[in-house]
Parts: C-alpha cells; sequence; structure tokens
C-alpha cells in the first residue's frame, strides 16, 4: 500500500503496537498522515517515529477521548482498534472476574462509542470507520464470554451505524 491516503487524517486506537500499530504503520506507508491514540505511553514514541501525532487515553473515558481528539479540525478514517480480551469463565464468581466484566465491556463496546462520537463531527464527507472486532464477534467461547459478547456488541454497533 503505498501512496492513496496522501492528505488524509487517520486516527488509529490501540496503536501503541500489536494489529494497532501495523495497521498505523501500513496508513502511514500510503501517505496519511497519523493521530495515534491508546492507553500506552508508548504511543508517543510509535507516532513520533511514523511522523504523526499522538495521544494517551483511556477511551473508555470520556474526557481523556476528548483530549485526546481536542487538537484535529478533521478526520478521514478512524481505526477502532483499541480492545482488551480477559478470560471470564462463567464457573467464577468472584469480585476480579466481574470487575473485569465490566472493563472488557466498557474498553471494547463504551470506548468505541465514545471515540465514534467524538469523531463523527471532524469527519470529512466520505470519511471511513472501521470497527475491529474477532471471530470471537460471530463464534463464542466459553472461557471468555465478556470479550465474546463485546465483539458481538461492535459488529451491532458497526451495522447500526453503517
Amino acid at each position: 500500500m503505498k501512496g492513496g491516503f496522501e492528505g488524509t487524517v487517520a486516527v488509529i486506537t490501540g496503536s501503541s503496537r500489536g494489529i494497532g500499530l501495523g495497521i498505523a504503520r501500513r496508513f502511514r506507508e500510503a501517505l496519511a498522515r497519523l493521530h495515534l491514540v491508546a492507553d500506552d505511553p508508548a504511543v508517543l514514541a510509535r507516532a513520533a517515529e511514523l511522523e504523526g501525532s499522538g495521544a494517551v487515553a483511556d477511551i473508555s473515558d470520556a474526557a481523556q477521548v476528548r483530549g485526546a481528539l481536542a487538537d484535529l479540525d478533521r478526520i478521514d478514517v478512524l481505526v477502532n482498534n483499541a480492545g482488551l480480551e480477559l478470560m471470564t469463565p462463567v464457573t467464577e464468581v468472584g469480585d476480579e472476574v466481574l470487575e473485569a466484566v465490566r472493563r472488557i465491556v466498557t474498553i471494547n463496546v463504551v470506548g468505541t462509542a465514545l471515540v465514534t462520537r467524538q469523531a463523527v463531527p471532524r469527519m470529512a464527507k466520505g470519511g471511513a470507520i472501521v470497527n475491529t472486532a474477532s471471530i470471537w464477534g460471530r463464534v463464542a467461547e466459553s472461557a471468555f464470554d465478556a470479550y465474546v459478547a463485546s465483539k458481538h456488541a461492535v459488529i451491532g454497533l458497526t451495522k447500526t451505524w453503517a
């Protein structure tokens, strides 16, 4: 992917490492201007390496999301990639697993919605939103019930927004 996104602004969440960083690198190869967002301070170094801007933010916190996108006048592409995956088997009933369930749903569903709602008013005509789900958004895995449910929800949000 060389060229093709010259002059466009791409915002990518969860882009300090892994899939998100890979997506960011490809957009940079395509000459997009990048704005990377992650809850990991390493996102700032990754943004600098890719000649873009970056923000450290927990996408489940509305104030942090507003701050992370505040300096952007225009967004052409939003990639909602940030997410959390933890085991949450239904057979566990302790407070720790229930907190994990809450955190997974808050990041994966609420966080995706918060970022999108802040981005849409800045989106250029013809802009695009890409939501990262998982095969587990279509099937099930019993030990990961919260993650599976959250990815089903992301697919539902995607269909609704489309």
